[in-house]
């Protein structure tokens, strides 16, 4: 009697044994066929394109801070132009997303401007036509335009930020004083050039102007 119930006890635990191993083995065979998960959809990324304008010039310091080389006249507007009529980079007029690439001329062209205003005469009181002609200073530049990608990820709590393009910006040649963008050149074409130019102005250099004043100027959405 108790051979038997030892047999039948022994039995039971092989039949438990066997059990377990084949759901350990079905749990690891599961495992290896599930799928990957799933990338995040793209509604969990917004993304914006900001423009913004980096003040390059300080009254409180007007020697240092307008991105010119110490000892030189070159300042970095120009400095970058030179490498476009040198062929080393190329310009672009930017038309809402899009960049056209500008030739030679068409920058000249920036240099020298013609315009008729109408203008009223202090003794006769008469209004007459007048031709302005409006010299054109690197000097004069005062903002650069930076064009940035931002992209906020949702689930991950995080920003991504790449800057794209840069202009520098001149006056306007109605006399309304506001800032248009003389040429786009594109970040990855001018960032070796850029590094150059940090790395003999490394208080006073463009890369270090976008970020100080990410904290103090206003972004524009695009």
């Amino acid at each position: 009697m108790y051979i038997g119930q030892s047999k039948k006890t022994g039995t039971m635990k092989q039949q438990i044994i066997m059990a377990a191993t084949a759901c350990l083995l079905c749990s690891a065979a599961w495992a290896q066929k599930k799928p990957a998960p799933a990338p995040l959809p793209a509604g969990n990324v917004l993304k914006r394109t900001i423009t913004r304008q980096v003040f390059v010039a300080d009254t409180t310091n007007y020697s240092t801070r307008r991105l010119r080389p110490e000892g030189s006249d070159t300042s970095l507007a120009e400095f970058l132009f030179q490498r476009i009529r040198r062929g080393q980079l190329t310009a672009y007029e930017k038309n809402n997303n899009w960049f056209i690439p500008m030739t030679i001329t068409q920058l000249l062209d920036l240099f020298k401007h013609a315009d008729t205003i109408e203008v009223t005469d202090p003794v006769t009181g008469v209004k007459v036509n007048r031709v302005s002609i409006y010299d054109f200073s690197f000097d004069d530049i005062r903002y650069f335009s930076v064009l940035e990608e931002w992209k906020y990820d949702k689930q991950k709590g995080t920003t991504d930020i790449q800057v794209t393009a840069i202009a520098p910006m001149h006056e306007a040649f109605t006399g309304s004083h506001s800032q248009l963008p003389m040429f786009w050149v594109k970040y990855a074409d001018v960032k070796t050039y850029l590094a150059m130019y940090a790395a003999e102005h490394p208080n006073n250099n463009l890369p270090l102007m976008v970020w100080s004043q990410y904290f103090t100027q206003p972004l524009t959405k695009k």
